[in-house]
């Protein structure tokens, strides 16, 4: 055999195998983004059609709170508000509209990525907008999807059957295999992009939490969406100064009247233990009693 008809069939194999593990990872992705996954662009629940004329489309970002840990995609805040939007505005002689939602929420993504988030899906031109802030504190999983992609950062694609190899196949010779996929994506992120600025002092944790309220409702605001910005009930008594900076960065926001602040601090029934999977996550019954604290908002935006 010739040196470039060898080239040719080494060249031919490779190409087999990454389609082959291209097909695979969508296929992880059909099986778990309806449960505890996300789809392949990076968001949970399926992937969103275009938006059609009559279509109400409301979104929310975040991090663990928005995401949902622990329960499937229509067991969501996001999902909740969507069903409570359309029984409250679907009425018989109401106009003929359909009424959306999209779970931009991400594990572990940090308040500082949520205007990049709802940058990075504009194109899903929502009409609302809910930034769910997590509890101020550190995180307490690891990002999903992963926030130190290479591929991602460059394609938008969420390759997801490495962590699903790992996961259902320890021990097995295969998870090498995923890990150092894994090892080398994150390798190549921190070479090609410029890795996140962390804030150290209890004031600039204050400071970047009220300015990353700031921005993501900027963000809203920029892709002509309404936003209503939703603050955590106190899981601890220095909690309040973060609401208030939230507070005091979006008050030069809110004289377009498109912005609205829905402070729950002091609802603490909202995380009762009796709603909560874990002593931290929400349940499916804590999901929907929070879009209902949440659904008065965004109706004053889509009536």
């Amino acid at each position: 055999m010739t040196r470039l008809a060898a080239m040719v069939l080494v060249s031919q194999a490779l190409a087999v195998a990454v389609t082959l593990a291209v097909v695979a990872d969508m296929t992880a992705h059909r099986h778990t983004q309806l449960l505890g996954g996300v789809n392949i662009w990076g968001y949970r629940g399926p992937v969103m059609s275009r938006k059609a004329s009559n279509e109400l489309r409301i979104a929310t970002v975040g991090g663990d709170l928005a995401f949902g840990w622990g329960v499937a995609a229509g067991e969501t805040t996001t999902a909740a508000l969507r069903q409570t939007v359309s029984f409250t505005l679907d009425r018989p002689g109401a106009p003929n509209r359909r009424f959306t939602a999209v779970n931009l929420g991400a594990m572990g993504l940090a308040a500082d990525g949520y205007a990049a988030r709802l940058e990075r899906f504009g194109y899903l031109m929502p009409d609302v907008v809910c930034v769910l802030f997590d509890p101020p504190g550190p995180r307490r999983r690891p990002s999903m999807p992963s926030d130190d992609s290479a591929v991602t950062a460059a394609t938008g694609y969420v390759p997801l059957l490495p962590l699903v190899v790992e996961e259902k196949h320890r021990g097995r010779p295969v998870v090498a295999v995923a890990a150092a996929f894994t090892r080398v994506d994150r390798q190549l992120f921190r070479l090609l992009y410029r890795p996140r600025d962390e804030r150290d002092t209890p004031q600039d944790r204050v400071d970047a939490y009220g300015s990353a309220a700031a921005r993501a409702a900027s963000a809203a605001l920029d892709r002509h969406a309404a936003a209503v910005v939703v603050l955590p009930p106190y899981r601890h008594e220095t909690d309040a100064q973060f609401h208030r900076s939230v507070a005091e960065t979006l008050r030069p926001l809110f004289a377009s009247g498109r912005v609205a602040l829905v402070d729950l601090g002091a609802e603490s029934d909202l995380f009762d233990p009796s709603v909560l999977l874990d002593g931290v996550n929400l349940s499916a019954a804590g999901h929907s009693r929070l879009a209902e604290r949440i659904a008065p908002a965004v109706l004053k935006f889509l009536q």
